[in-house]
């Protein structure tokens, strides 16, 4: 019993995306961030506060990838020195489910960007197929929120 509780507590821990992505210092582009054949983009280098930014993650190796659901990815802020989960961003929930990404599937999720003009990026990462315990942190490219 104790191993079931320990593989379904380490499956959802993979889902709520907990550890934190590596800093980035690139400047703002639109490009997206690619590992190993994984998309994730935000869409454009610029929002209006409070438009939704339409976030897209393609699977283009030839495993499944499963993660927490794409719309529960979270919202970073580039203080100058290093990212960090806006403060905006705590107050959304999330259902702890595990999302599977079959090889060449693109799954998206629109993101609401109600938050102060500024910095931004989204951060998810996902467990690929024989690996579930080594997660891949991903990112989108930096994008500015404007009033």
């Amino acid at each position: 019993m104790r191993p079931v509780l320990l593989a379904a507590a380490l499956l959802i821990a993979a889902g709520c995306n907990t550890a934190d992505p590596p800093a980035d210092t690139a400047p703002v582009v639109a490009e997206p961030t690619q590992q190993a054949g994984l998309v994730f983009t935000s869409g454009a280098a610029t929002y209006r506060r409070g438009a939704t930014a339409r976030l897209t993650f393609t699977n283009g190796t030839a495993s499944w990838a499963s993660s927490g659901p794409l719309g529960c990815s979270r919202l970073e802020r580039w203080t100058g020195a290093a990212w960090q989960m806006a403060p905006e961003w705590r107050r959304r929930g999330c259902i702890a489910e595990v999302v599977t990404v079959t090889a060449g599937e693109t799954i998206t999720a629109d993101i609401p960007l109600d938050v102060p003009a500024g910095r931004y990026r989204l951060a998810w990462g996902v467990s690929m197929e024989g690996a579930l315990h080594k997660g891949i942190p991903l990112s989108t490219a930096a994008f500015e929120v404007v009033e």
